[in-house]
């Protein structure tokens, strides 16, 4: 199983694209227990490091490269762009803009490229 892979299961896909988005393609070091101030814990917060300690702990782990990541938000942005309901004063790009950290430019090019 890649490590993709395991981050989504471990932490949920959402967790792991704002964890690609701050350490995609870094080297980083898993201690037993996760501190306050590792690098994993500032970008996913306390809760969801542990999960990852837990599952990798004392293990030095690659994380995938920012890119692989911004291909599993694309592929939710795609997905929820089709499910979402627009609502009073919100089209569905802005919902998804607002979700995600993107403009709502970045989700239009993203959908309109299927």
């Amino acid at each position: 199983m890649s490590i993709m892979n395991e981050l989504t299961e471990t932490i949920g896909e959402q967790a792991a694209i704002k964890l690609g988005q701050c350490l995609g393609g870094a080297r980083v070091y898993i201690p037993r227990v996760i501190g306050k101030d590792h690098l994993i814990t500032l970008a996913v917060g306390q809760e969801l490091a542990s999960k990852i300690a837990v599952r990798f702990k004392g293990q030095t782990i690659n994380l995938p490269a920012k890119n692989e990541f911004k291909t599993l938000r694309n592929r939710m942005v795609r997905q929820e762009y089709e499910k979402v309901k627009p609502r009073s004063g919100a089209s569905r790009g802005d919902l998804i803009a607002i979700k995600y950290g993107l403009s709502r430019r970045q989700v239009f090019n993203i959908t309109k490229n299927k």
